[in-house]
């Protein structure tokens, strides 16, 4: 009899139409447009009572029924907003009642994040260094090469630049093209893939230019060193979040 009554003591008091808090890691936010974007996205969600996003810890914290709408609905949620959940197949720890808030996961996250961080700043090292070779080759006076072969020759660093750093500004804005979106990734990719494209063209076909009236110049540098300062640009940022929510998560 004392045993029942201590079980029933100690038993969570829970009811069908509480409704749960969960806290989704969420990727690719740049600005506070994304931010705006998935809380109208997750707000729309059938059960959802509250969303916040934090564009500082890329976290989107959300209070909804779990009567009406589970994780995976928000999980879609924010991936048809245009962006993807970190650690999306997780899920809260069998046995509990309410879902749990990831914000004590210090091992995988926090590799991730540092993975990217590292592969941001190569990144933007290198398109730097290349832009800089570019810029020095084209400026450089008294050099014995034919601008025709100059252009034919910082075509290859140039190329390598645009889709090896540049990738991620083209998978991030297909992935807003396919939800009827545009954000600051298709502004980089869009005007980047103009100055390349256009000096590739001047390179393949100088005589078409010249042609015209106009000079064979190119804008390799131009595509190279705007991917190169916006990549080290999210390096700062990324090195900054990292600091903002290092403290708390190192304390679990």
């Amino acid at each position: 009899m004392s045993v029942e009554s201590s079980v029933t003591a100690r038993a969570p008091e829970t009811r069908p139409g509480d409704a749960v808090e969960v806290t989704l890691p969420i990727e690719g936010m740049t600005c506070a447009s994304c931010v705006n974007r998935i809380e109208r996205f997750l707000k729309k969600t059938e059960g959802v009572q509250e969303a916040s996003v934090n564009l500082a810890t890329e976290r989107a914290t959300i209070r909804f029924l779990p009567t009406v709408t589970g994780r995976a609905e928000l999980v879609r949620a924010i991936e048809a907003a245009g962006y993807e959940v970190r650690n999306a197949a997780a899920e809260a720890p069998a046995g509990s009642t309410t879902a749990t808030a990831l914000v004590d996961e210090p091992t995988a996250e926090d590799l991730e994040r540092a993975h990217e961080r590292r592969e941001l700043a190569i990144q933007s090292l290198v398109s730097l260094a290349v832009a800089a070779l570019i810029m020095l080759l084209m400026f450089w006076p008294g050099l014995p090469w034919a601008m025709e072969d100059l252009n034919k020759l910082v075509l290859w660093p140039a190329t390598f630049i645009q889709f090896w750093a540049g990738g991620r500004f083209y998978r991030a804005a297909w992935r807003a093209l396919r939800h009827g979106s545009a954000t600051m990734d298709t502004l980089v990719a869009v005007g980047t893939s103009a100055a390349w494209v256009y000096s590739v063209f001047v390179t393949m076909y100088p005589d078409v230019v010249v042609s015209a009236g106009i000079r064979p110049d190119t804008y390799f540098d131009s595509s190279t060193i705007i991917i190169g300062l916006i990549l080290l640009g999210r390096w700062l940022e990324a090195r900054a979040k990292g600091q903002t929510v290092g403290p708390r998560s190192s304390s679990g």
